[in-house]
């Protein structure tokens, strides 16, 4: 049975909103499918321009303008929200989801949890049961 708590949580975890890119900026759709996609990897500002065909500093301005975040801030988000969902959902350690999820190790990656969700992954964990 899963209670309250839990629902809401999943609901959180696994909405998905539909945004609308500018018709002027066809690429912003692609960056952003290409970071949804790809969020376990570590992209370079450089590889992400190439791979859109648009400079990396204008790339760069315009999804922080659009977003109201940064590119690496936007992947990090992407990872947290994957290994959320992971956690709650599968029984993997923390440090396999860790490496799963694209961060460098389970230090980097409880740092990182923390500082989003204000508790510790193995904390989030017990919480859950």
């Amino acid at each position: 049975q899963i209670d309250f708590f839990e629902e809401s949580l999943m609901q959180q975890i696994t909405r998905e909103e539909k945004t609308i890119y500018p018709l002027r900026k066809p690429w912003l759709g692609k960056l952003v499918r290409i970071l949804d996609n790809e969020f376990e990897q570590n992209h370079s500002l450089k590889a992400l321009s190439e791979r859109v065909c648009v400079h990396p500093t204008y790339m760069s301005r315009v999804f922080k303008e659009y977003f109201g975040v940064t590119i690496g801030q936007y992947q990090v988000t992407k990872k947290i929200e994957s290994a959320t969902q992971k956690l709650f959902i599968e029984k993997t350690s923390i440090a396999q989801i860790a490496l799963d999820c694209g961060f460098f190790d389970e230090s980097h990656f409880n740092k990182t949890f923390k500082s989003c969700h204000q508790i510790t992954p193995h904390q989030f964990r017990l919480l859950l049961k």
